[in-house]
């Protein structure tokens, strides 16, 4: 309404009704209660995440696709193919850390509807297409593939008698006709069957060749049947592949009782790490399973192995939906074998004759300080191991790992968590060119600045100059959804500054060099005594009855906000260690503290700054560098 009324054009009457209708939709606001009358379920956020993903999303990606082609028509002189380069994944209704509302019922409950989601605007977008495709055999010649594929068609499954009489002359719109009453025919279906993603892409290529075989290539780079394309690629029947994400202290649990009904070994917990390593080695390389049939298992167990079997019918079904498995606060080489011998369980993962087969992508998450500070030791130990190798190779060498920015945050202070990510994502990318591995970081970005928020183009391009491969993955979480996705014209530049940032992140990278030691040392030093600081804060004995005194934690913690608890404790009372990052940062923002977006700072620039070590002018140095760099990117700092 808002760029109807910035017209020019616009007649007075126009204008009136524009005005009339915005008045309205804020009287409606300011009518409208501000909290939820009760917590949305699960299916509620998966189905308000459906809303972003089939608006401003689904019109927006065909968009960024189409700019990127014309600009390397425009400014190398040819015209070239662009592979489908953004995409979407999703965790809601299948990220059960810490959820209790998250089963195996919902997350195959959250595939029917994003299938049917994507299906309802395939098929609008058919039923404008065959609109537009209107060329008739009688004046314009019909292409031979069309011809053959219109046969199959009609012998697989005829059209309705009324539709085959009305495009009789018009092949492309008897075409869409087929397509259109297929996919009709998948929204009454609650499996994966029949006519697939694969199918589709390959009928829509039909189209595209036929039109351009007529002389008519423009109507499809330009027109519907391009974005269609584009949507295909990027969407399939899934809408965005659904990553799974657990608690390693859950598939331990679970694997010690299998380990102990197998009769295999009572007491797995009580292993050191070299041992349980070796025990998971050993079963993995053993073809049988483990759970003998008819045992009951505990309910915590069954959840986790019904989470595998959800898994596994989502690889056999529609392998383009099945996302990542992400291990939550992965400490150690077991946390990640765990994982795939309860996939081997589930009939997710086999070893023969020295190759392993299996569709799971197994993401270590590092969180914590200590556990990014770690991170390099892990994986190269992760990547050393036999059993981890051969994996990785039936996966194509690729490994993506997870950071976390929230928990690093609520773990060490916002100095120590920021400057711990730049160092470990330097150390990962080293680790995983010395043993050949293809890695993606996966930027577990909030969106407050407590929690890694900020503008994603630049943080793309401040990452370590080894980190950029072209490969990319970030979430984008709570208000940061609707504040970038509400809209078509602010997602188009959102996606629009992050595509640009990961293609000149490398070439920048090279012109602006390596960080030299003594400003690494400054750093490491500010990020020491900031941490320090902070953690005599929240460690003090006084602390947490202060902090649930002067915040809201505890009322928020009854808020009807999200189907997520505050806590990943189950007792009554919420305690700092189980506390989740966002509410501990939301809290401190009612009371305008903010502590976690500064606390400790000040104590570890000061500190240095008072020794003679020339601190000061390498800091003055940084400033101006900040500045420079943020006016570069259309930004000022002051």
């Amino acid at each position: 309404m808002f760029d109807a009324l910035r017209d020019w054009a616009t007649t007075p009457k126009e204008s009136r009704q524009l005005l009339s209708r915005i008045y309205h939709q804020v009287t409606l606001l300011v009518g409208t209660d501000q909290m939820r009358a009760a917590c949305p379920t699960v299916i509620d956020e998966v189905d308000n995440g459906l809303y972003f993903l089939c608006n401003a999303i689904w019109e927006t990606v065909p968009r960024i696709h189409q700019d990127i082609k014309r600009a390397v028509a425009r400014h190398y002189g040819r015209a070239t193919a662009v592979p489908t380069f953004l995409r979407f994944r999703s965790w809601i209704g299948s990220d059960r850390d810490g959820n209790p509302n998250v089963t195996a019922q919902v997350t195959r409950k959250t595939l029917v509807m994003q299938r049917r989601s994507a299906l309802t605007r395939y098929l609008e977008d058919l039923r404008k297409l065959r609109r537009s495709l209107s060329f008739s055999q009688r004046l314009v010649p019909i292409p031979k593939a069309l011809a053959v594929s219109l046969a199959a068609d009609e012998e697989a499954q005829p059209l309705p008698p009324y539709e085959a009489r009305l495009y009789r002359h018009e092949p492309l719109r008897r075409k869409v006709s087929y397509m259109m009453m297929r996919l009709t025919s998948l929204k009454t279906e609650r499996a994966f069957s029949g006519y697939t993603a694969r199918n589709f892409r390959y009928d829509l290529e039909i189209l595209r060749q036929a039109l351009v075989s007529m002389g008519h290539a423009s109507l499809v780079e330009e027109g519907l049947l391009g974005r269609l394309l584009i949507r295909a690629e990027a969407f399939g029947f899934h809408m965005a592949a659904l990553d799974v994400r657990q608690h390693s202290a859950r598939h331990t649990t679970a694997v010690g009782e299998l380990l102990a009904l197998a009769a295999v070994h009572v007491e797995y917990a009580s292993l050191s790490e070299s041992d349980r390593c070796a025990l998971l080695e050993q079963e993995l390389a053993n073809p049988r399973p483990l759970l003998p049939r008819g045992v009951v298992v505990s309910e915590d167990t069954h959840e986790v192995m019904d989470t595998f079997a959800v898994v596994r019918d989502i690889a056999r079904e529609e392998p383009a939906a099945l996302g990542s498995y992400i291990i939550s606060m992965t400490h150690s080489v077991s946390h990640v074998l765990e994982v795939l011998l309860l996939a081997k369980e589930a009939g997710l993962w086999c070893q023969r004759d020295g190759v392993v087969e299996s569709p799971l992508d197994v993401v270590p998450l590092f969180e914590t300080i200590d556990d990014l500070n770690k991170s390099g030791r892990l994986l190269e130990q992760l990547f050393t191991n036999p059993t981890y190798q051969t994996h990785l190779q039936g996966r194509s060498s690729l490994q993506e790992i997870m950071l976390g920015y929230s928990d690093s945050n609520k773990d060490g202070g916002y100095w120590m968590a920021n400057w711990s990510l730049h160092q470990a994502q330097a150390v990962i990318a080293s680790v995983c060119a010395n043993h050949g591995v293809k890695m993606r970081l996966f930027h577990g970005r909030g969106g407050t600045v407590g929690r890694g928020g900020g503008r994603a183009g630049q943080a793309i391009m401040a990452m370590p100059a080894a980190t950029h491969n072209g490969r990319i993955r970030f979430t984008e979480q709570g208000e940061v959804i609707s504040f970038r996705y509400a809209l078509g014209a602010i997602a188009h530049r959102h996606l629009e500054q992050i595509t640009r940032a990961v293609l000149l992140a490398p070439a920048q990278s090279l012109e602006s060099g390596t960080v030299d030691g003594s400003a690494r040392a400054l750093m490491t030093q500010i990020a020491d005594r900031s941490m320090a600081a902070y953690r005599k804060l929240v460690q003090d004995d006084a602390f947490w009855s202060w902090y649930v005194a002067v915040t809201p934690i505890e009322q928020i913690s009854g808020l009807p906000i999200a189907s997520r608890p505050v806590s990943r404790g189950t007792g009554a009372e919420v305690a700092f260690d189980d506390l989740r990052a966002i509410p501990w940062v939301f809290a401190w923002t009612q009371t305008r503290y903010l502590v976690p977006g500064w606390f400790g700072i000040g104590r570890g620039a000061g500190a240095v700054r008072s020794e003679p070590s020339g601190a000061v002018p390498v800091l003055a140095v940084f400033s101006r560098r900040v500045g420079q760099r943020a006016e570069c990117h259309g930004t000022r700092t002051p």
